[in-house]
């Protein structure tokens, strides 16, 4: 009988926690998609050129912020999962330093003169 306690005072602590996590999917999901839509407006709006690359970029890693926040809440360790999309966002934005960088080179020349 003892055991039957247990597992239902594990049960009843982690019910909470799912239908959290469930709420946190719904509306992150639900305001990704506010974004994406939003962006792809004003970027149309505005007559971007990444009028198309820009709402998905938003609404992906909003969804993979979710996705995150809400196994977070579940009680599963993120740690290693955050830290490795942190190391691929620096990549990234290093990999687009270096190349705005290389391609201003020329600019920057000119304007020395």
């Amino acid at each position: 009988m003892d055991i039957f306690q247990e597992w239902m005072k594990i049960l009843a602590n982690f019910i909470p926690n799912l239908f959290g996590a469930v709420l946190i999917l719904i509306s992150g999901f639900l305001s990704a998609k506010f974004l994406r839509d939003f962006l792809r407006r004003t970027s149309v709006a505005a007559g971007l050129e990444i009028a198309n690359s820009l709402p998905t970029i938003a609404y992906v890693s909003t969804c993979a912020i979710t996705v995150l926040v809400s196994i977070k809440q579940v009680g599963i360790d993120v740690e290693f999962l955050t830290s490795i999309i942190l190391i691929v966002l620096f990549c990234t934005l290093l990999s687009g330093a270096i190349s705005f960088g290389m391609g201003s080179a020329a600019i920057v020349t000119t304007m020395k003169r």
